[in-house]
């Protein structure tokens, strides 16, 4: 096996993580194997003395890149009629090789564009409406930020480390960004000045990081720090004051939380903080084991935790989340496949109960994270899965019906993290491998002043409903009449309206879920369907009870 030696010069598959293996079409004795580096034998690897280091880190051995190349390799391929061409996929993208047995190896970057997103965190500023800022880890491409909405707009690295991105936080006001890379190194970085102005953060003394590690922002101060070091969180009075510059941990305004850990437990994997009712109350995760620990007025002194976890399964935590208006109503998140994924309590883990409702069983998604976004006297839970965003404004235990948000424009990928902005129902979601998407939860189709250039029917929100929800749809053009028409599952027309004098633009009704006739409509599946002129077009909603 390749042994170039330290720092990164051996053959390193990160525990199969990056293994990959290909013959050369035409020569049995060229044998490329990929790791986080890439190596050429040209017998077969029956010797060393044949061996040639060809992609990944840079042969000068110093945790640089080969040039137009990536470290960890995933994907090979001879082209079918050229065996002198090779391409390369990694975790910078796609390279390629008009000459295989090159030395050196010349690679040509074939990205153009196409950034390998795999997202593991996203963040927003939750205290300024308006704001387009979001930041987050990609899985070995460092933390990059944007402050446009621009979906074609660059985005800028926001992590001095680089690495893999992991968690990130904006606090309120959006000019202090946190981010951080793997096993927990954490930067302070001031938005907006070059060169970077920044400092490392995470504390002197933690210990047992998980290669991404959970940190979070108090809600009520965005100075306040609260940090997942192995068995103990810990907490930062006021992460400004560390120096800009400073480049080791430090222990600055660090208190480890002693009090807030139980004997046995291992890693901390999740932690949320709360805003208000009560506000202060740090909710910590512990995994494999899946405990979860409660501590009220966090924010000061070394305050014993209760253990809230004992009716809640054991697993992996990936993810805790808080109701901004009430620190009583509490997700927890498993990312398991073979457990009850996801649980709510709304009395502060008193209770609590299992709300995967219809996306439990074994074809099932994964759930990953969850969001709790009120607006006015509505509630809208929205949740991460490995199958896209799924949303529902009513939780009933095992009954929670998940409608799927998205369906054609995140699709069913894998969505590792979501934020939200209840004041200007923001919310974000990031995905592993198909970049970040944001919408406003409730208003969902906007009069930007642009004449639409076609008829449009758009799915009815929320759904599932209610008691009432709002059907939305857009005309390019002024039309004398427009029929939406409501049917059951059995065909049959429960209610409908005539539109006359439509104007050019986006209309939208409310059905309260009454039939024609004024009765009260049956829970189930509805079809509703909207003719204007030429224009047809059906789609399906849930009313549930």
């Amino acid at each position: 096996m390749p042994a170039y030696g330290e720092p990164v010069g051996n053959f390193d598959s990160q525990g199969s993580y990056d293994l990959v293996i290909k013959v050369k079409p035409d020569n049995e004795n060229v044998v490329i194997i990929g790791g986080t580096n890439l190596y050429r034998s040209t017998d077969g690897f029956a010797t060393t003395g044949n061996t040639t280091w060809i992609g990944g880190y840079a042969t000068v051995n110093n945790v640089s890149q080969y040039a137009n190349h990536h470290p960890d390799n995933h994907s090979l391929a001879f082209a079918p009629n050229n065996p002198s061409v090779l391409l390369s996929g990694h975790d910078g993208g796609v390279s390629r090789t008009t000459n295989v047995l090159a030395t050196p190896m010349v690679w040509q970057q074939l990205s153009n564009g196409y950034v390998t997103t795999q997202f593991y965190t996203v963040a927003i500023d939750h205290a300024t409406m308006g704001s387009n800022t979001i930041i987050g880890g990609l899985q070995d491409n460092g933390c990059w930020g944007t402050s446009s909405a621009s979906p074609t707009a660059s985005w800028i690295d926001v992590n001095p480390q680089g690495g893999d991105g992991a968690f990130t936080a904006i606090a309120n006001g959006g000019i202090t960004h946190c981010a951080s890379s793997q096993n927990g190194f954490t930067y302070r970085v001031i938005s907006g000045p070059s060169p970077q102005q920044w400092a490392r953060i995470d504390p002197q003394g933690a210990a047992g990081q998980l290669f991404v590690n959970p940190f979070v922002l108090d809600p009520n101060n965005s100075n306040i720090m609260y940090y997942a070091g192995g068995n103990y969180a810990w907490r930062n009075s006021d992460i400004t004051a560390i120096p800009i510059g400073n480049f080791t941990t430090t222990s600055i305004n660090w208190t480890r939380l002693n009090n807030s850990a139980i004997a046995g437990q291992t890693q901390v994997s999740a932690l949320a903080v709360t805003k208000a009712n009560p506000a202060n109350r740090l909710y910590i995760a512990r995994s494999p084991q899946g405990y979860l620990t409660r501590v009220d007025n966090a924010n000061t002194g070394d305050p014993a935790g209760v253990d809230i976890g004992a009716a809640i399964p054991t697993g992996f935590i990936s993810s805790v989340a808080v109701d901004p208006t009430n620190g009583n109503k509490v997700f927890v998140v498993f990312s398991n496949y073979s457990l009850a994924s996801l649980w709510y309590s709304s009395d502060a883990g008193a209770t609590w109960a299992d709300v995967e409702g219809n996306l439990a069983g074994t074809n099932g998604p994964s759930c990953r994270s969850v969001t709790i976004v009120p607006i006015g006297a509505s509630t809208y839970y929205v949740l991460g899965t490995s199958t896209g965003v799924y949303s529902t404004t009513a939780l009933n235990g095992a009954s929670t019906v998940w409608a799927q948000e998205g369906a054609s424009t995140i699709g069913n990928v894998v969505v590792t993290s979501l934020d939200s902005r209840p004041s200007d129902r923001v919310v974000v979601a990031g995905t592993h491998a198909n970049g970040v998407y944001s919408a406003d939860i409730t208003t969902g189709v906007e009069d930007d002043g642009v004449v639409p250039s076609e008829f449009v029917l758009h799915q009815n929100y929320p759904n599932p409903f209610n008691p009432s929800t709002t059907i939305r749809f857009t005309v390019p053009e002024q039309i004398a009449k427009a029929h939406l028409s409501i049917y059951n599952i059995a065909g049959q027309e429960v209610w409908s309206k005539v539109l006359s004098d439509v104007a050019t633009g986006n209309h939208e009704v409310v059905w309260n879920g009454q039939s024609t006739n004024g009765t009260k409509s049956a829970s189930g599946m509805y079809i509703y369907k909207l003719t204007a002129g030429n224009f047809s077009a059906a789609k399906r909603m849930l009313m549930i009870k």
